[in-house]
């Protein structure tokens, strides 16, 4: 319920998923990585929660300013950042879900401007990926259109 929440609990939680402690974010990262290859509903309900993890736990730590520490600084860093960038730009090109896209958008946002090894890993390619998911998301999808144009605005920044 809503009064057993407590801010400090998840900001804690944040970090020490982002942190890697006890090896949490690579093992939610490789989790993600193995559901993303299959097709079955049970596969994109855990890929719905990995990207729900590292959404919520990216999203309280750029509020607080310690997301750019964490992937700069912290062991597996930037190699963590590399594999949710093409992480991300796989499942929203392949789109098998547009909520799960959406939150691979927010994923790649959140990095993007946080991150300057994120902002160079992101090719021309990558780049229509987001494109066309900001089409689809006009034709189908407000959230997915959103989504990708906070991406877009990203990369315009770099």
């Amino acid at each position: 319920t809503a009064d057993k929440l407590n801010p400090q609990s998840a900001k804690l939680m944040s970090k020490l998923i982002m942190r890697s402690s006890f090896d949490i974010r690579d093992i939610v990262l490789s989790l993600l990585d193995a559901c993303i290859r299959e097709t079955d509903e049970t596969s994109e309900q855990i890929v719905n929660s990995c990207l729900t993890i590292f959404s919520n736990s990216m999203s309280l730590l750029c509020d607080e300013k310690n997301l750019l520490t964490v992937l700069l600084n912290e062991q597996g860093g930037r190699q963590f950042t590399e594999l949710m960038v093409q992480k991300s730009i796989k499942i929203v090109k392949d789109c098998k879900s547009t909520h799960n896209a959406c939150l691979a958008l927010q994923c790649l946002c959140l990095l993007l401007k946080n991150s300057i090894s994120a902002r160079g890993i992101v090719d021309d390619e990558a780049r229509m990926v987001v494109v066309n998911a900001e089409r689809f998301g006009k034709q189908r999808h407000f959230k997915l259109e959103k989504e990708a144009q906070s991406t877009l605005a990203a990369l315009r920044c770099q």
